[in-house]
């Protein structure tokens, strides 16, 4: 597990350079919370195997 929540999200491209901190809403059991967040690059994961074990 990456000990991590990940959300993707849809920005506007002023908010999007990676390491941006915004804050986002998330709702949890009907609760609405807010969380601070920061804008990752891609790969956020990069597995060590990344394609099946040959036969």
């Amino acid at each position: 597990t990456l000990k991590k929540m990940i959300a993707l999200a849809s920005l506007d491209t002023e908010h999007s350079k990676p390491g941006t901190d915004l804050q986002m809403e998330i709702t949890i059991e009907a609760i609405r919370l807010k969380a601070n967040v920061k804008v990752g690059t891609l790969p956020f994961f990069n597995p060590a195997r990344k394609t099946a074990t040959p036969v």
